[in-house]
């Protein structure tokens, strides 16, 4: 049996049909009840099946637009052999090392012993300036090798500077941008790109000298300092021939050593397009590591000379008997710190 509510229920379901409503049997208003909901279920699930149906067919179509978009990504990206890594030999390069002024004069002394061809030994002071430090504007000479791939490229570079008698020493990375924003495609802009602004990062070690302090008489005489030793004679090479010399002299050289960061900024023909190499370049050395050292080198009037120490085995701030000023304000390792502009241009061939 059915209750009250139902058969109301379906007494209003059939209302408007008034042949059905005045017939109706209502000892089977139980099945009748039945196929309704069997009916109402049945509608239910055909929504849901439709529903189902049309979030696989969209999911489906999102797919496939992600599939061609990645296949899209993958023709424009995806380069022939044609864009393989290029290697360009910049064979001379030159430019202006521009470094902040630093007037003033540098004042160097220390305690050393002379032993005379006696045995006879004596005590002295060493007391050497210069004026000639890291400033203004001097020119400097580079050479390098570009490692370059479409979108990026990978530098190595060397040079010196012969006013100041430094040298350095970088490798760097940079990203290559192709300079042409009205040719639409990337492929395209590799290939038919003049020029290309490749911004870098590099790691370079940077030193120069301060010029000579002074000279010491090695004459007939070794000379004892800072824990070095320079006898009045020492040998050179001439292939498998060893030569001595006897030293008339001992320069005592200030040197700087210094190890940084250099942002740079190339302007550079594409190495993908043009067979010879042009570069504009600007950069700005930061230095992080730097001690400051004193070079030894004993002088022969006839022969080459000798190296008794270098700056990073005589610093200064490993020897406390060293007495340092700068501008009369003493420093324990280096006078400032030498940070400068390189600007220049630099030529080259694309290698292969």
């Amino acid at each position: 049996m059915i209750c009250t509510e139902q058969r109301r229920y379906i007494q209003n379901w059939y209302r408007n049909d008034n042949y059905l409503y005045s017939n109706i049997n209502f000892y089977n208003l139980q099945q009748i009840y039945l196929l309704k909901v069997v009916m109402k279920q049945h509608l239910i699930l055909k929504k849901y099946i439709a529903l189902s149906i049309t979030f696989m067919l969209s999911a489906s179509t999102i797919v496939s637009a992600q599939e061609s978009q990645r296949n899209a990504f993958r023709r424009e990206y995806s380069f022939p052999i044609q864009f393989g890594p290029k290697v360009t030999l910049l064979f001379f390069g030159l430019g202006m090392v521009s470094a902040a002024n630093h007037p003033g004069t540098m004042n160097i002394s220390f305690p050393y012993q002379t032993m005379d061809m006696d045995g006879v030994k004596t005590s002295h002071i060493f007391s050497g300036n210069s004026d000639r430090l890291l400033s203004g504007q001097s020119p400097e000479v580079s050479f390098g090798l570009d490692i370059s791939q479409p979108f990026y490229a990978v530098n190595f570079s060397t040079g010196f500077n012969t006013t100041y008698q430094g040298a350095y020493y970088s490798i760097g990375y940079g990203r290559n941008m192709y300079v042409g924003r009205q040719i639409q495609k990337l492929r395209d802009r590799i290939t038919n790109c003049t020029w290309v602004l490749r911004p870098s990062l590099n790691i370079t070690a940077f030193s120069f000298s301060g010029g000579n302090l002074g000279n010491i008489d090695n004459t007939n005489t070794t000379i004892y300092l800072l824990g070095k030793e320079a006898d009045p004679t020492y040998s050179t090479y001439y292939g498998k021939s060893k030569h001595v010399s006897k030293a008339d002299r001992l320069a005592i050289n200030y040197k700087q050593n210094q190890i940084g960061i250099q942002p740079k900024i190339t302007l550079c023909t594409n190495p993908y397009k043009t067979k010879m190499s042009v570069q504009f370049f600007a950069s700005y050395f930061i230095p992080l590591f730097q001690s400051g050292g004193l070079q030894m080198i004993q002088y022969s009037t006839t022969d080459s000379p000798h190296f008794v120490s270098s700056s990073a085995g005589t610093k200064i701030k490993n020897h406390d008997e060293i007495t340092a000023t700068y501008n009369n304000e003493p420093f324990h390792s280096f006078p400032f710190r030498a940070s400068n502009l390189f600007i220049g241009i630099a030529l080259g061939i694309n290698l292969f």
